[in-house]
């Protein structure tokens, strides 16, 4: 992979804190961009300005599933996927909500907006601090698999002026061990 590619996939990084109810589309699990409420889905180029068909998979913690106010029960068909469009999700947690997750209870409603990209998407889980390394995740999404990939990873964050706790951090070191 050249450089410039790098680069590419990296700004297509999100940081996810804490796993919520789980929904697929065509077996993929969306980046969930925590701070904006924004759900990134990685698509092959060709989706764009055309129909997608998505099969949807809920997991039981949810009561409820609805997209643009259409409530989804096994699939849905975005209209006229465009970059930088914006699709309203609602879910409402069942009672079966996901076990050790304080923040949700039944009853719960989550919004979030999907939005689609061509690129790869990374995102990165894990405990990050300046030494030593912590185990973490990566989840590679290409937009043209309908596989994931996920790695198991050691991470930690790099430069001695970003571990001050009021910096915005932006640089970090991963090791991998997968084969």
């Amino acid at each position: 992979m050249n450089r410039i590619g790098f680069i590419l996939i990296l700004l297509s990084t999100f940081f996810i804190v804490k796993a919520g109810p789980q929904v697929t589309f065509n077996g993929k699990t969306a980046a969930v961009d925590t701070l904006t409420g924004t759900w990134l889905l990685s698509v092959p180029e060709s989706v764009f300005g055309t129909d997608y068909e998505a099969i949807v998979a809920i997991d039981d913690s949810l009561a409820l599933c609805t997209i643009e106010d259409s409530v989804v029960i096994d699939h849905y068909t975005f209209s006229n996927v465009q970059p930088g469009a914006t699709y309203h999700l609602c879910m409402v947690c069942g009672s079966d909500t996901v076990a050790g997750n304080d923040s949700i209870r039944a009853n719960d409603t989550i919004r979030a907006n999907i939005q689609f990209t061509f690129w790869p998407v990374i995102q990165i889980y894990g405990d990050f601090v300046k030494r030593p390394y912590y185990s973490g995740t990566v989840v590679y999404t290409h937009p043209d698999s309908a596989m994931q990939e996920t790695l198991i990873s050691r991470v930690r964050w790099a430069g001695s002026s970003t571990a001050a706790e009021t910096r915005n951090k932006h640089n970090f070191h991963l090791k991998f061990y997968n084969e």
